[in-house]
């Protein structure tokens, strides 16, 4: 069952606190994310997909330069 509203504003904000400071040796939660993916996967949540793969790749882009 996809995320409601407030629940996917929780997920966001705290994957996002994640990734604004150095996710270097945060590897544990960091895997919790995946395994989330998994499970939005499995629910057909792909707005939860989305902003997920959104975040990752604006902190890996904003790593390399």
């Amino acid at each position: 069952m996809p995320l409601t509203n407030e629940e996917l504003g929780d997920y966001i904000a705290s994957l996002e606190r994640l990734l604004q400071g150095n996710p270097a040796g945060q590897t544990a939660a960091l895997t919790g994310y995946v395994h989330k993916l998994d499970a939005f996967a499995s629910s057909g949540d792909n707005e939860a997909i989305e902003k997920t793969l959104q975040l990752f790749g604006t902190a890996v882009g904003g790593r390399s330069m």
